[in-house]
């Protein structure tokens, strides 16, 4: 049966004007369905769920960034052209990005003037860079190259598309056909989230009671004999404590779900609370009567810490690359801490 299928195109509007209607003309020509800004040309969060409703139903998605950043959502500090990139990401959407080669040679209503707004799209730029993506020169250039790509995705990547009605004879029924398709995608979730949740490089990985040394330091301070209630610094102390990655998932695992509001960063390390409990007693004889404060892991080792839980499949990134636990994860913390029947 023939398809047609449906591209999402993202991009800031008023700046790329020409270019999007290079986009659309090209869309066209391959007889694909364009949608995107044209749907919602004034876009906000009340807009956003719908939003993110037409990139579901779209078979492919494509980004178009020239020097500009675009309207800021209030609710996440970032563009809408890079939260509907970041969403199409986190859904597994076929992705190709387009990359002004010269932005230095627009005009200057269409370079962004703000600082901040600057560096976020530099970054947002990067990230775009980072997965597939191609350069363009002008909006004639950009035509020309999405329609190879999207020739390309589509034999890369082969997506349901949208046939008419008349074309399902062959079918009892267009309800039979849908739900052969329902059924297709469900499966495909499966086997894509099996493959997911599978622990890299199983039996290979240190996991369960293995054990795993962290690194840590701490300030040493003394207290003041002509001021008993001044502790002054006098030196900085290093140590180690043995956990098991039981242990260690535990700590983290709890950690994500008690701040799963804030991104799982080195501000919220677990581990000094951890270490200060477990080497309390060994600590006070290694400095009898000094107080010990400032705990920090040491960085390379809660950087193992998480590739480690990362590579178990126990722990993702999530939006906006917050850490949150899979569904492995999940199911392995209930069974290290729920109580059994």
């Amino acid at each position: 049966m023939e398809k047609r299928y449906q591209v999402f195109v993202s991009s800031t509007y008023v700046d790329l004007i020409e270019e999007r209607n290079e986009i659309m003309q090209a869309l066209l020509e391959l007889e694909c369905m364009p949608s995107g800004m044209e749907l919602f040309p004034a876009a906000n969060d009340t807009q956003w769920e719908w939003i993110k409703k037409v990139i579901d139903e779209s078979d492919y998605y494509i980004v178009v960034i020239g020097d500009r950043y675009g309207s800021i959502s209030e609710n996440t500090g970032l563009s809408y052209t890079e939260m509907e990139y970041r969403y199409a990401l986190e859904t597994n959407k076929p992705i190709i990005g387009f990359v002004h080669q010269n932005p230095g040679k627009l005009s200057a209503d269409r370079v962004e003037k703000s600082e901040e707004n600057r560096k976020k799209l530099k970054e947002f730029k990067n990230l775009v860079q980072s997965k597939l993506c191609k350069f363009y020169n002008n909006p004639e250039d950009l035509g020309s190259k999405v329609s190879r790509s999207i020739i390309q995705l589509r034999k890369q990547y082969p997506a349901i598309g949208w046939v008419r009605a008349n074309a399902l004879d062959n079918y009892t029924s267009t309800i039979e056909y849908i739900q052969i398709i329902k059924e297709n995608e469900e499966l495909k979730n499966q086997i894509i989230k099996f493959e997911n949740e599978k622990p890299m490089m199983s039996g290979r990985l240190s996991s369960g009671k293995d054990e795993f040394k962290v690194h840590y330091s701490y300030s040493i301070r003394e207290q003041q004999k002509d001021n008993p209630n001044s502790w002054k610094k006098v030196g900085t102390g290093k140590d180690s404590l043995v956990l098991n990655w039981d242990e260690i998932f535990t700590y983290v695992a709890l950690d994500i779900i008690n701040n799963s509001s804030r991104n799982f960063t080195r501000v919220n390390d677990p581990f000094p609370s951890v270490i200060k409990e477990k080497e309390k007693e060994k600590l006070e004889i290694k400095h009898p009567n000094k107080r010990l404060q400032d705990f920090k892991t040491d960085i390379d080792d809660f950087n193992k810490v998480l590739l480690q839980l990362r590579a178990l499949k126990f722990i993702k990134k999530g939006n906006y690359d917050a850490w949150q636990l899979t569904d492995n994860g999940e199911y392995y913390l209930a069974e290290l801490k729920c109580e059994k029947k």
